[in-house]
């Protein structure tokens, strides 16, 4: 039988998981920071705490990610265009 890891550290590993699964997407989508806070309409900061596993962000914001990454690779588009 495995260990099961007490709700505290299962909580803490999974927020720095996510981090960097938004900094990659960020990065696939060829955006800074501040360019994908103003997309999502959270600040330079929020994007920041979330890469660095400080905080999660909520489901909408992840679901607005994937959306963006696959309207990207779908499309070939810029994501400025899109939103702009």
């Amino acid at each position: 039988m495995s260990e099961i890891e007490h709700p505290a550290q299962l909580a803490e590993s999974i927020l720095h998981s996510i981090g960097p699964l938004v900094r990659e997407m960020r990065t696939r989508l060829g955006l800074t920071r501040s360019e994908l806070a103003r997309i999502l309409k959270v600040t330079t900061r929020t994007i920041v705490r979330w890469e660095k596993g400080d905080t999660r962000p909520h489901e909408i914001f992840m679901e607005q990610l994937v959306l963006l990454v696959e309207e990207k690779e779908a499309h070939g588009q810029a994501i400025e265009s899109a939103q702009g």
